[in-house]
């Protein structure tokens, strides 16, 4: 493990010139915590951002961390930070798992940083549970009512098996500025994408998806989506936010209802952090 982090912080060191105060304010950080290391993980860009920088802090006597800052190349103005506290494997994946006894430590980790943001941003939060009891998943959001430059979302996902569990902790800072902007390209992506299927220029439609799922989504299934969407009027229900591989992933859910208002198609988008199309569903109401 350690031999890993040597290597890879020369080509950190190498990708990272310290010239900016952003940075810098990043790297004094880092360095006064115990054990934290600069490590190198190949995190593709997002949108207006310089290749993040990631560090991990190991501990005997605490949850292991790994940190991901993401920069606007500009400046280097912290656009958004990830924190996770979990069990890693050597290629730093929150995958390994924990006995029902030793979760214990992982639930006070949520506990202890509840209690110490509060003492920054108040007492006065909303914490909601979304749990999935048919795949025996717990999860708990909590955010802080107070609207801030960076508003901090923490979250407790944790998936129980037969003799142990996986556990994972993500605490989120976004820039609001830059959230606010980023979504309202989101809003304009989506209104693009639908419009290029109504033009029939599929083509322009499909360059939008990434390339997993352009692998996939052939002209003749945006044929088939037009000849849908031409016909019922299309209305955005709701939208929702999660992470896959310290990535956010945003989720949009339309509906297409005819002239009497009745629901007859539900579609389901999503986006990746770079605003590619991730996923495209769409299903007839029976």
């Amino acid at each position: 493990m350690f031999l890993f982090l040597i290597v890879t912080s020369v080509s950190w060191a190498q990708r990272h010139p310290q010239h900016h105060q952003h940075l810098l304010e990043v790297l004094q950080y880092e360095n006064h915590q115990a054990n934290s290391y600069p490590i190198y993980l190949d995190v593709q860009e997002g949108l207006d951002e310089a290749q993040p920088l990631h560090f991990y802090q190991y501990s005997d006597t605490d949850v292991p961390r790994l940190s991901t800052y993401y920069f606007r190349k500009s400046d280097s103005l912290i656009t958004k930070t990830i924190h996770q506290w979990a069990r890693f494997d050597d290629l730093f994946k929150p995958n390994k798992t924990w006995s029902h006894e030793e979760i214990v430590s992982l639930k006070n980790k949520f506990s202890n940083l509840q209690r110490e943001m509060s003492i920054y941003y108040g007492e006065d939060r909303i914490s909601y549970k979304n749990p999935d009891l048919s795949a025996n998943i717990e999860n708990e959001i909590v955010q802080w009512k107070t609207p801030l430059l960076y508003n901090p979302v923490l979250e407790y996902r944790e998936m129980e098996r037969e003799n142990d569990k996986l556990g994972l902790i993500t605490l989120m800072y976004v820039h609001q500025g830059w959230e606010d902007e980023f979504l309202k390209q989101l809003d304009f992506i989506q209104y693009y994408f639908f419009q290029k299927i109504r033009d029939k220029d599929y083509d322009e439609a499909r360059y939008l998806l990434n390339k997993e799922l352009r692998d996939k989504v052939t002209k003749d299934h945006l044929e088939e989506l037009f000849n849908v969407i031409s016909h019922y009027n299309l209305e955005l229900v709701d939208s929702k936010e999660g992470f896959s591989d310290l990535e956010r992933e945003y989720y949009y859910i339309y509906r297409l209802t005819d002239e009497d208002s009745v629901t007859r198609y539900n579609i389901n988008l999503a986006f990746n952090n770079h605003q590619d199309v991730i996923f495209l569903q769409y299903n007839p109401i029976e």
